[in-house]
């Protein structure tokens, strides 16, 4: 339950947090983050808990140790992410809670990675869907790093161009 209830939260209202509307109405996204940050860490920490608890059958033993690879890290996230919140360090709050969030939405693409294995490959075994949730925690954490890449490149930019002068060649 912890597990179902903290994800669904998080995933649902923290897809809210990347609006740049809502990010600037600062109380709004402060509230929803005083709930979101306890919310992604219990579900984190349920996600450990049920892999570390496992009881299912032998063969899908990898599977529940590929889920704490992932859960380990995206709580370890949230812990950064509030940590340079309190330090007012913005840029890497928002760094690593899209690291957080990357990992905590893997749910979706892990379904898309299945259905078009199972439509291209056929049938999935144990040892094929281990490595295909595997596959859609990595997607999204790729996807993850080119955003935060971009959004710092991008600062870095702005920051480095005089005022007044074109962005790009092709602005010329």
């Amino acid at each position: 339950m912890a597990h179902i209830v903290g994800m669904s939260l998080y995933c649902l209202l923290g897809a809210f947090q990347f609006s740049p509307a809502l990010r600037g109405r600062r109380v709004w996204h402060r509230r929803t983050g005083r709930v979101l940050i306890p919310a992604g860490m219990i579900g984190a920490l349920a996600s450990i808990a049920l892999a570390v608890f496992f009881s299912g059958p032998a063969e899908a033993f990898a599977l529940a140790i590929v889920r704490i690879v992932f859960a380990v890290p995206m709580l370890v996230f949230l812990v950064l992410a509030t940590r340079a919140i309190v330090h007012h360090r913005f840029d890497a709050h928002a760094a690593w809670m899209t690291r957080a969030y990357a990992i905590a939405v893997t749910g979706g693409t892990q379904a898309l990675v299945l259905i078009v294995w199972s439509i291209v490959g056929g049938e999935t075994s144990i040892v094929s869907e281990t490595w295909l949730v595997a596959v859609g925690f990595v997607i999204n954490s790729l996807v993850a790093e080119g955003i935060i890449r971009r959004r710092v490149g991008g600062r870095a930019r702005r920051v480095a161009e005089p005022l007044g002068q074109p962005t790009s060649p092709s602005a010329l």
